[in-house]
This record gives structure tokens, C-alpha cells and sequence, in this order.
């Protein structure tokens, strides 16, 4: 669910900038904000912030830019700019959290240097992930934070900068991740959620307030159905072929896509991966293709589709493996992104309409 972009929202946090601690002013500083600072440079072991601004304040977290003086630890990261994740109570556990970020480690460590991801910082204690404080400064176990490296680039959709070598390019980068996802290792208590047919229902990794049941009815209801059983089918095939499933970034979207050009070459950041799993490598696929389609708006809206999918596609098999006729696969499983979706939506017939104009799309063009 890609809520992190790179430019500042208006939020109840204003920014703030100076050349003396965060922390330890008094005047102007939100008390929450300057207890949850304090607590993040001490677990962490930073030089002082002299600067936050709230990034996006999404469904699963809350997410600040932080600037740190100047120090070794510019040296090490790459630049005094970080990012702050401050995780939904309820959500994601600590063990899932860590996890992620486990894996997200593997990926820095391995991806090839075409691709770029945020890399994450450990604690002083070695660790990737911080507990909150709560009001009365004890530790409730739910509320958690961690901190991240900066990437640079921009978000682009089609229209506005993003055509087919930048498609192209996305579709390498994800390919890339999905081959160090065949080659990873978990550790012992490693824990992810699942992202299979456990996405229709209540028990979705969403952690959606009800099922679909409770939130469809009548042609919206039938269709989800036909969409998680048809979908039931494809991971059941897949599920037979070797190297189509391991963890998957699970909101592959433009929005958690950064682009910029090195040269004559683009080159790819991948954000946010709140939402990885274990799931499969084609359902990953799917997400940004809605994007190219012209989500939001009309999802067969744009005429350049065919032409941005093919190259997104392209790119990916310059990498990777993708059997042609998988691709017959790709409208449902983007119907089935829009039908999960619908469960945590604030208008779920408006995700099952988009579901419907995914099927429609012709999976040769």
C-alpha cells in the first residue's frame, strides 16, 4: 500500500529545521514528536536531528524525513537524510517487522547495482527495530518504529515522464528482486504473511475490519467470488511449476517506483516494502500494470497501455524467466489486486468496478 512518497504532505507536523538538537528544544516542537526523536536517537545511537518532516501518514504507517548533523555516520550511510517508520498498532508484529527487514537487508546486499532500496539501520543493540514508549513510558509490545536510508529519485506516471524505457527499467528492477527472493534463506524465526487465497477473506494480511460478506452485496459479491475462485485456480497451477513463488514485494506500484536517468540508462529505486510476503512471483507483476493502465481513473483509459505493458514485460524477461503463456493469467490476477483491495477499501465498489474493467483487458495486446 504505497504511501511513501518524497515530498513533504501537509500534516499536523510542520517542519522544522536549526542547527541545534531537535530533542532538547522545549519551544515549538510537539511533545510527541520530540519524546518519540529522543527515543529514536538514543536506540539508534544518532548524531543529533536537526531537521523532520512528515513524508505520509498512510493506512500502515506514519513515515518522516529526518536530517542528521554531519558526522561518521553521513560517511556510512551515504548522506544525512533517513526515513523514520512509525508502524500501525495491530498491524504488522515486531517479529513480522524484522523479518521484512531482514529480507530487505538481503536485498541490499544482493541486488544487482542497477536497482536501488532503501537499506536498514541498525539500533546500537543490533537490532532493526525499536518499541514505542507509550504515555506512561513503558513498552506495550504493539507500537514499533525503524529507521531507513535515503534513495534518490522521483515518482513518475504515464503521461508525466513515464514511458516505455522506464517501464522497461521497473520491470528488470522487480525482476531482480524476485531472483534474490529464489535465492534466500530465511533464518530461524523468520515470519512473513501470506499472500494466497487468505487475501479474500478476513483473515488477509490487510487485517481488514470484516469479510466479504459483510462489506458486498449482489453483482459485487458474486464477482468477488468468481474472482478469489478463479484466482484459487491460478496459484493451484503455479503452484506446480518450479521458481514461481517466494517473497514477493506485494505492492509493486508507480507510487513505491523512484526513476532517474544515469546517464543514457534509467535507473530504479524500490520502496516500501510494508506489504512483502510469500506469495507468488506473477500476482507481483501485477499491481503496477493497473498503474499503467490509468489507475486511478479509468482502468482501460490509457491508449498507450498495450505499449507500456509489453516493455514493463520485456524488461522483466531481460532478467528473468516469464512463460508467454502466463501472461493470459495477468488480467484476473490484477482483477483479484482490486477485489483483495476491496476488503480494507472506504468504497469497495469502486474497487470491484475496476476488478471488472481488469478482465476485460485483452491479455495479447
Amino acid at each position: 500500500m504505497a504511501r511513501e512518497g518524497r515530498r513533504a504532505q501537509v500534516c499536523r507536523f510542520r517542519r522544522y529545521d536549526g542547527d541545534d538538537s531537535l530533542t532538547n528544544r522545549s519551544a515549538g516542537v510537539p511533545e510527541d514528536l520530540r519524546r518519540l526523536l529522543a527515543h529514536v536517537t538514543a536506540a539508534y545511537g544518532l548524531p543529533a536531528v536537526v531537521a523532520v518532516s512528515q513524508l505520509s501518514g498512510g493506512a500502515i504507517n506514519t513515515v518522516f524525513g529526518l536530517r542528521v548533523q554531519d558526522s561518521e555516520h553521513n560517511a556510512l550511510y551515504g548522506s544525512p537524510q533517513l526515513v523514520l517508520r512509525v508502524h500501525r498498532p495491530g498491524y504488522r508484529t515486531l517479529d513480522q517487522t524484522r523479518s521484512e527487514l531482514y529480507f530487505v537487508e538481503a536485498l541490499h546486499r544482493k541486488l544487482d547495482p542497477t536497482v536501488s532500496i532503501p537499506r536498514p539501520v541498525p539500533t546500537i543493540d543490533a537490532d532493526f527495530v525499536v518499541e514505542i514508549p507509550d504515555e506512561k513510558d513503558g513498552l506495550d509490545g504493539r507500537r514499533h518504529c525503524d529507521l531507513m536510508t535515503w534513495v534518490d529519485g522521483r515518482e513518475v506516471a504515464p503521461g508525466q515522464g513515464f514511458g516505455p524505457s522506464a517501464a522497461y527499467t521497473i520491470g528488470a528492477a522487480l525482476a531482480h528482486v524476485h531472483n534474490v527472493s529464489d535465492d534466500f534463506v530465511p533464518p530461524p524465526n523468520f515470519v512473513l504473511p501470506k499472500w494466497d487465497t487468505t487475501m479474500f477473506s478476513a483473515d488477509s494480511p490487510y487485517r481488514p475490519p470484516g469479510g466479504p460478506d459483510d462489506l458486498l452485496t449482489g453483482a459485487d459479491r458474486a464477482l468477488f467470488y468468481e474472482i478469489a475462485d478463479r484466482t484459487t485456480d491460478v496459484f493451484a497451477y503455479l503452484s506446480r511449476e518450479r521458481h514461481t513463488a517466494g517473497i514477493i514485494h506485494g505492492d509493486y506500484i508507480l507510487g513505491n517506483c523512484l526513476i532517474r536517468r544515469r546517464g543514457r540508462s534509467w535507473h530504479a529505486s524500490v520502496l516500501d516494502f510494508d506489504d512483502c510476503g510469500w506469495g507468488y512471483y506473477l500476482y507481483d507483476l501485477c499491481p503496477v500494470l493497473g498503474n499503467m493502465a490509468g489507475y486511478p481513473g479509468s482502468i482501460a483509459g490509457n491508449p498507450r497501455f498495450g505499449l507500456l505493458r509489453q516493455s514493463y514485460l520485456a524488461g522483466y524477461r531481460s532478467v528473468r524467466e516469464l512463460p508467454t503463456e502466463w501472461e493470459a493469467h495477468i488480467p484476473l490476477l490484477m482483477a483479484a489486486r482490486n477485489a483483495n483491495h476491496c476488503l480494507w477499501s472506504s468504497n469497495p465498489s469502486w474497487r470491484l468496478n475496476l476488478a471488472r474493467r481488469c478482465l476485460e483487458l485483452d491479455a495479447t495486446k
